[in-house]
């Protein structure tokens, strides 16, 4: 609901030809005074062109490893992160390696970048096996998103293991099992509770 009408429309004329579809899109884009409504169908596809070309950028972690002065300004803060969150005894055995093989090590995650990057519209999950890469690729994304495409951010986003869930779309998915989100319970229960306020039977109520 909050996508920029002016940044959607160039991405919409990077996808879609000049011809009658393109100005249909448009005029939908038109019809509302910000970003596009969740209820109409088109807004799912909206959401997904909004941030297609960061979706590759992302990807390619923004392209840090083809700059040099980019990248030796990310390298020093990669070592910094290590030696302030190291905790465990893989941590410490990397340290003690020196900072030259951190470098070297984070030089090559550039290069790699992300390899399981996934989004749905507005919800966008990133899997890697070192936090400290995290915590640096959740900086420049945030920084990317809010300066290029006026995106406001969520406050709940985070870098947490995967065997705590991950939560998307309603549900929190482990690696055994899948359980519907908390939220979406809660509203369960107080739209159950207000029928049964109203005197609905629990037929009518699971009909509801």
């Amino acid at each position: 609901p909050l996508m920029d009408h002016d940044i959607l429309k160039r991405q919409i004329s990077r996808k879609v030809k000049p011809g009658r579809l393109q100005r249909v899109l448009y005029k939908v884009v038109d019809s509302y005074l910000q970003g596009a409504p969740l209820g109409i169908k088109v807004s799912q596809i909206f959401g997904m062109l909004y941030l297609s070309d960061f979706d590759r950028k992302a990807m390619r972690f923004f392209d840090i490893a083809d700059d040099p002065e980019k990248l030796a300004f990310w390298t020093s803060k990669y070592i910094e992160s290590r030696i302030v969150t190291a905790k465990t005894p893989e941590d410490y055995e990397d340290l003690c390696r020196g900072p030259q093989f951190l470098a070297e090590k984070f030089h090559k995650m550039a290069k790699d970048g992300i390899k399981h990057y996934h989004r749905f519209v507005d919800n966008i999950i990133v899997l890697h096996g070192d936090k400290a890469f995290l915590g640096i690729f959740k900086i420049l994304a945030i920084m990317i998103l809010a300066r290029d495409y006026h995106v406001i951010i969520n406050k709940d986003y985070n870098i947490r293991p995967t065997y705590m869930g991950i939560r998307i779309i309603g549900y929190v998915f482990y690696h055994d099992r899948v359980l519907l989100g908390k939220r979406n319970k809660q509203d369960l229960c107080r739209h159950v509770h207000k029928l049964f306020k109203k005197g609905k039977t629990e037929e009518q109520i699971r009909v509801a």
